[in-house]
């Protein structure tokens, strides 16, 4: 098992980005940290529809709200809080 990890060893993952929107008015759109994928503008007024990291300040799509940030893994997204209790 070893020698077939080490024959095939690579540090690349799988995202949905395409290249091609970076030219585009969508790349001031902003990227999910989940998905790493552009959040397009939803509705006629151009909104978009995104939840934020109260401590990292990491954005995401509007549907992981209310789960683990998955870049500083202590804060739920889109949950305001007044304040980090630290347990000991």
């Amino acid at each position: 098992m070893l020698q077939i990890c080490e024959q095939q060893a690579t540090n690349a993952f799988e995202i949905a980005f395409d290249d091609k929107l970076l030219n585009s008015r969508e790349a001031l759109d902003k990227i999910c940290a989940a998905t790493h994928s552009i959040i397009k503008s939803k509705g006629n007024h151009n909104k978009i529809e995104t939840v934020v990291c109260n401590l990292c300040r990491a954005c995401y799509s509007s549907e992981f709200e209310q789960t683990l940030c998955r870049v500083c893994e202590v804060s739920q997204i889109g949950v305001q809080k007044i304040g980090l209790r630290l347990l000991q």
